[in-house]
């Protein structure tokens, strides 16, 4: 296993400049905004029982304890060709499924992501205009809750189904 860290706390501070200006689409997101508001306590304030407190109560709120995954309502999600490459090197896989050879291609996320899944598939379905799209047939999203996990409908351009909820 290899282990990139930043430590030095002037370093700490670029990193969070440029994932300040370049957001996480994940829900990796709202760790980086607890670690934020750690950090901004942790350097601008007096080291005391209170501040350590103050981070605790920071630190218990995040990873699977995290109960708040409300974005904010200016959030965007930035989809590029670029973001999308390195995020299918990390949660992308293609494979051939045994029963029936058929390729496929698929992107596994917590059901929290959902949107996220959705801006994707629409991000790739507006990338094909040289395609014809009426050719394309509906594709699927799977969304892995814990253990189980369900198969919806992407969206579809003309559907009735709003974005983001499963019929």
């Amino acid at each position: 296993m290899v282990i990139f860290t930043v430590r030095n706390l002037k370093e700490v501070v670029i990193l969070i400049d440029i994932l300040s200006k370049y957001t996480l689409n994940t829900k990796k997101y709202f760790e980086f905004e607890d670690f934020k508001r750690a950090f901004k306590l942790y350097t601008n304030s007096e080291k005391t029982p209170e501040l350590k407190l103050a981070i605790k109560q920071i630190k218990d709120g995040m990873n699977k304890n995290r109960t708040n995954f409300n974005r904010p309502a200016k959030y965007e999600y930035r989809i590029t060709p670029n973001w999308l490459q390195g995020f299918v090197k990390g949660d992308g896989s293609f494979f051939i499924r045994r029963k029936d050879y058929m390729p496929i291609f698929a992107i596994m996320q917590h059901s929290i992501d959902s949107e996220l899944m959705y801006k994707i598939a629409d991000f790739l379905y507006d990338l094909l205009p040289l395609c014809n799209k009426e050719k394309i047939s509906k594709s699927s999203i799977r969304i892995s809750e814990s253990i189980t996990s369900k198969e919806i409908p992407s969206p579809n351009k003309e559907s009735s189904t709003p974005k983001g909820t499963i019929p």
